[in-house]
């Protein structure tokens, strides 16, 4: 039971590591927690993305915070199964 759960739990930070879309207030995880829950959701954006006004502010709604991040280092997987198929 998931309200069991979630009582056993009070006063406690729990922090879940989830894709966008579960992190997303409007759509993810934070909809099926109980009332008495608090979320804070944060969406880490790479810098390289475009993030424009409309998108700056959709995300508003989304997320309660945007931290900008540097990006990965771009890997091309196409080369590397190339590379493997090729032995």
């Amino acid at each position: 039971n998931s309200a069991a759960s979630l009582s056993a739990a009070a006063g406690k930070t729990v922090l879940l590591i989830a894709g966008s879309g579960h992190a997303d207030n409007t759509l993810g995880v934070a909809r099926h927690l109980g009332a008495g829950v608090t979320v804070k959701s944060v969406l880490l954006a790479a810098q390289d993305s475009e993030v424009d006004a409309n998108t700056a502010a959709a995300t508003t709604a989304q997320f309660d915070a945007v931290w900008p991040t540097l990006p990965g280092p771009k890997k091309d997987y196409c080369a590397d199964l190339k590379g493997r198929l090729a032995k």
